[in-house]
This record gives structure tokens, C-alpha cells and sequence, in this order.
């Protein structure tokens, strides 16, 4: 009876070591006017500088023995990537639609007078916008991470083993 709650217990273990593993090389960038991004290097680039000594040595044996690892770490890696996809695709849809109308309400390009007739001008439109925009660019940008971050996931999922 135990056996089963063991063997579940051993392969959550080994999940958690490996995605923990995977998403720890990430790099956030600050781009110019301070907006940070965050960049995931191609997990073949990675894994191609990483390899075992094993897999290194014997590229077919290991490929033949290590097939339910690659596949249980890359059944893994799969829904984490979903889920931090997700979060990173809503959060950058959602600041690019910001800055595109909310940060565009004020003026101050002109004279004092200018500056305000033309910010109650704007405000209007640039306000419904920004929140129609927000209400579409989430969903929209919670698809495409979560599609990306799926198929990223369990490719670095997938190469991990490469690291034996």
C-alpha cells in the first residue's frame, strides 16, 4: 500500500528539484525607460553546454535509458511553464496597453494653459481606451504566455536530463 504513495512521493520530489532547476536561470533586463523584461535563454542552447559526463559519452544510451526521466521531467516542466507564462504574458499585455494610453494622458510639452485644455481633451479618450484595452490585452496576452510557456516548460523539462 505504501509503495505507490513512495514512488508518487519520489517523483514529486524530482519534479520539484527540476523545475525549481529550470526556471532558476532567468535574467530580467531593464530596457530603456525602465520597463523590465524578462529573457529565458532556448533550453537546446542550454542544454547543449550543459551535458553529463554521461550524456556526453554515450549520447544513445543515454537518450535510450533516460526516456522516462526526460518524459516525467517534461510533464513537468509543461505546466509550470503554462502557469509562469501566463503571468508574464498578462503582465507585459497589460503594461504595453498602460503605457500606450493611461501614460499618454498628461501633456507637458507646452504652456501651463496648453498643457492642461489638452490633457482634459485626451483624458477621455485615452481613459476608455486604457481600460477596454487592459480588459482585452489580459486575456489576450494570458493565451499567447500560457501557449509559449507550455511548449518552453517541457522543452527545458525535457532537456534537463542532459545535465546527468
Amino acid at each position: 500500500m505504501n509503495k505507490p504513495f513512495i514512488s508518487i512521493a519520489m517523483a514529486a520530489l524530482l519534479a520539484g528539484t527540476v523545475a525549481v532547476r529550470a526556471f532558476a536561470d532567468q535574467e530580467t533586463q531593464t530596457l530603456e525607460g525602465g520597463v523590465n523584461t524578462i529573457h529565458i535563454e532556448a533550453p537546446a542552447a542550454e542544454a547543449a553546454s550543459d551535458k553529463g559526463a554521461f550524456t556526453s559519452n554515450h549520447p544513445l544510451l543515454s537518450h535510450t535509458l533516460l526516456s522516462p526521466l526526460r518524459l516525467s521531467t517534461a510533464l513537468v516542466g509543461a505546466p509550470l511553464g503554462f502557469v509562469g507564462g501566463m503571468a508574464s504574458g498578462m503582465g507585459g499585455a497589460v503594461d504595453k496597453t498602460s503605457q500606450a494610453t493611461f501614460g499618454n494622458v498628461k501633456t507637458e510639452s507646452l504652456d501651463p494653459v496648453s498643457n492642461t485644455s489638452l490633457t482634459f481633451v485626451k483624458a477621455p479618450f485615452l481613459m476608455t481606451a486604457g481600460t477596454v484595452g487592459t480588459w482585452m490585452a489580459a486575456p489576450v496576452g494570458m493565451t499567447y504566455g500560457s501557449v509559449k510557456g507550455t511548449f518552453t516548460g517541457a522543452a527545458k523539462g525535457y532537456m534537463y536530463p542532459d545535465k546527468l
